[in-house]
């Protein structure tokens, strides 16, 4: 087999501490898992399993914290809005570094002889101290192609999913040496007695997330998390902790996180992907599991699950870090009862730079956000120094739990020379008051300056066909002084002057802590390289500023465009007669050089059709991918084919997708509906306030797509949490949620009811609902 691992830094040193040092040898063998999605939501590519044989099978017990939601109301740590003002950086989810490929193993999968240098831990039960072996060998299942991630960690989840083993190494090469080895049983709590590996002895596996939840649009677990201000203590589940960190601010490794489940994350700009993300960490949220360089949630390495775009690093960028509670972990996990309000800041501090003497700055915003469970009373907001409020917040005198108002602060020095002054906010939460530091800097009006920033300061077009036109690049002019920015002018210069075309936002000033953008299109004239740049002439130091611009001309006749379908056929399966499956999708990529034009619409025959959900225009760029999407709704039973038929100016045009399903009757193979639970139960509920969120989990059990008849009915003091995933139709065997709160309007017993009106037999469906007010 072959290993691929590059040289590089550590993993301390490039973002994620590593973990012990000890050694051992393991025998591996097992089948490469292959898992491929393709699902759409508004476009976005995912890919669909083929034959990993572990999809939907979630790790360790059901008991386990990371299979454990988080109840309504639970204990809030009274440290939580320190810990959370030490949550800073990017929130990244990137699936290529410093993460772990998993590969099925089972009975025939080859037996391979491990070399450990460290140790190799094996735990005979849950409960049991592992039992170590240092250095030697041991015989593992290891698939033959199967490889470790990247980089100098190179770790690997082996798992047999029928027997629960799971095998987990620690720098693993290409000859079958590794640093350390682990064997766990995944039957477990995922809890061992002794430590194990990452930097809080947590195994790899846990928290994991794999493709095949992406693709069902649930994910049924915790999610594992690493950030970089570790403390040097730890709580359950961890077992140990590589954390340097001694403020008051940083969180012990094993600390359970939990994003604010009133936030709705349907309004955050996230990705289908990154909502699902999203709904986990509200229902059962993230553990801390390890060091590293920036907040970050762990995905199963891109190497196995072969994510093809619907994971990157920006994926949960937009879930916002100042919306997370940490829980308190002196009650166990799942328990509930906390009802006091529990307070953030984001930005805990404000620096406005340079201000001129007696004028007064743009406004600054900080959000007070109460997560706890009870409402927030305000005493008093007040501000010292050359700073005030702007009169642009919204903070009165309380806040409800899970709502949040902004404290606005602009600065007006009286002299020159640093400015300090201090927001306090004196309020009813732990931690009261709570505060934001304020620096500016008083300038003469002789000193104030503009200060010109461009990023980036080059664009690489790469290849483009002659006398064709490049999809737009953007700069972006900032202007960091404390002085309006005037400008001149902006226009393209240099060797190619005529190849390269501006377009811009920018006024003739552009004010202090302003942007504006500049957009900048390539049209070889010529083959070979190509070059000029964008000059932008101004009143600040160092203009003009200069953005490069580079780009090569290609001949059509030798680098034209070319197409790739992945897959080059679709097979929709059964599905009732006169009704309509869901989406399926083929990646259509332009690997040429040259941009890919389509003569006309797309054709499609048979009992299948478009359904306005591919992303595929008039044309796509070299190197570029869209998507072909398809529904079948068949008119007859038994089998059924068609075709996608593409005329463009590849060389291979026409190109086709064959469509195949099969018609059945809806007597024989229909939807069916499962309820999970069938009722809900809120508790005690203050009248006039809102509950956290519940769920309940629909299923379609049956053989055919469950159509709903019109919007879900809801009644009583309920009311739909805004949160769930139920569209207007769930394939056979796909699932979704039902979200709902409960707002009491009086005290005492308060019943409803959630009605469900589709194509099951068994419809209507009920979800009873209860609650007390008090």
């Amino acid at each position: 087999m072959v290993f691929s691992l590059p040289s590089g830094g550590s993993l301390r040193e490039r973002g994620v501490r590593g973990e012990e040092q000890p050694g051992k040898e393991v025998d591996l063998s097992m089948k490469r898992l292959h898992e491929v999605f393709v699902l759409s939501v508004l476009g976005l590519l995912l890919f669909a399993s083929q034959g990993s044989g572990q999809s939907g099978l979630v790790p360790y017990t059901p008991t386990s914290p990371w299979n454990t939601p988080i109840p309504a109301n639970p204990f809030v740590s009274p440290k939580s809005s320190g810990y959370i003002s030490g949550l800073t950086g990017s929130f990244g989810s990137d699936p290529t570094q410093y993460s772990f490929p998993v590969y099925k193993v089972d009975s025939a999968t080859p037996l391979r002889t491990v070399s450990i240098s460290g140790s190799f831990k094996t735990w005979g039960c849950n409960t049991c101290q592992a039992t170590v072996q240092s250095g030697g060998t041991v015989r593992v299942p290891i698939p033959s192609g199967a490889q470790a991630a990247a980089g100098t960690d190179g770790q690997i989840i082996l798992w047999n999913a029928s027997t629960g083993d799971e095998w987990e190494f620690w720098q693993l090469t290409s000859t079958y040496t590794a640093t350390n080895g682990y064997h766990y049983n995944t039957k477990w709590s995922a809890v061992p007695a002794s430590p194990g590996p990452r930097g809080a002895g947590i195994p790899y596996l846990a928290g994991l997330v794999r493709p095949w939840e992406i693709a069902l649009g649930h994910i049924d677990h915790a999610l594992a998390l690493t950030y970089q201000n570790t403390a040097t203590t730890y709580t359950f589940p961890a077992t140990k902790t590589d954390g340097p960190c001694t403020s008051s601010t940083c969180m012990p490794e094993g600390s359970r996180l939990q994003l604010d489940p009133t936030l709705d994350v349907t309004t955050l700009g996230l990705s289908a992907s990154g909502v699902i993300i999203a709904k986990a960490l509200q229902k059962y949220g993230m553990i801390i599991v390890d060091t590293g360089g920036h907040p970050k949630v762990y995905f199963e390495y891109d190497g196995t699950a072969h994510w093809n775009g619907a994971i990157t690093a920006s994926t949960v960028s937009g879930i916002p870090l100042d919306r997370f509670r940490v829980l308190d972990p002196a009650h166990p996990m799942g328990s509930s009862g906390g009802t006091a309000p529990v307070v953030s800041l984001s930005p805990t501090s404000f620096v406005f730079g340079n201000q001129t003497v007696g004028t007064t700055s743009a406004a600054q915003f900080s959000t007070l956000t109460n997560s706890g469970s009870a409402t927030l009373t305000i005493s008093s907001v007040t501000v010292s120094g050359d700073f005030a409020l702007a009169g642009l917040g919204a903070c009165g005198t309380s806040l409800a739990t899970g709502t949040r108002c902004t404290i606005s602060v602009n600065f007006k020095p009286t002299a020159t020379g640093t400015r300090t002054g201090t927001v306090t906010v004196t309020d009813t939460a732990t931690g009261s008051p709570q505060k934001i530091s304020l620096t500016g800097s008083g300038v003469s009006s002789g000193t104030s300056t503009p200060v010109a920033s461009l990023s980036p300061t080059s664009l690489a077009f790469g290849n483009q066909t002659v006398g064709t036109t490049s999809a737009a690049k953007v700069v972006t002019l900032s202007n960091t002084g404390s002085a309006a920015l005037s400008i001149t002018s902006i226009a393209v210069a240099g060797t190619n002057v005529g190849d390269f075309t501006q377009t811009h936002t920018c006024l003739s000033s552009l004010a202090a802590g302003a942007r504006c953008t500049i957009s900048v299109t390539f049209k070889p004239a010529a083959t070979g390289t190509r070059s000029a740049r964008v000059s932008v002439t101004d009143n600040a130091s160092g203009s003009p500023q200069a953005v490069v611009l580079s780009g090569s001309g290609v001949s059509s006749s030798t680098t034209g465009p070319a197409v790739s379908l992945s897959p080059t056929s679709l097979a929709f399966g059964n599905q009732t007669v006169g009704t309509t499956s869901a989406v399926k999708y083929a990646t259509l990529t332009n690997t040429g050089h040259a941009t890919l034009t389509f003569s006309g619409s797309f054709a499609i025959s048979g009992d299948f059709h478009f359904t306005g959900l591919g992303t595929c225009g008039s044309s796509v760029a070299a190197g570029a991918s869209c998507l072909v999407n398809v529904k079948f709704t068949p008119t007859a039973t038994g089998i059924r084919t068609g075709t996608v038929t593409l005329n463009d100016n590849a060389p291979n045009t026409p190109q086709r997708i064959s469509l195949s399903g099969s018609g059945v009757s809806t007597s024989t193979t229909g939807p069916a509906v499962s309820l999970s639970p069938s009722s809900l139960s809120f508790g005690n509920q203050a009248v006039r306030t809102t509950s956290a969120v519940h769920f309940v989990t629909l299923t379609n059990t049956g053989h055919a797509t469950l159509t709903f008849s019109g919007s879900f009915l809801i009644s009583g003091d309920f009311a739909f949490g805004g949160l769930g995933t139920c569209g207007s139709s769930v394939a056979a065997g796909a699932s979704c949620t039902v979200s709902v709160k409960f707002t009491p309007t009086a005290t005492g017993t308060r019943t409803g009811a959630v009605t469900l009106n589709d194509n099951a037999p068994n419809t209507p469906q009920k979800i009873t609902l209860s609650g007390a007010g008090t």
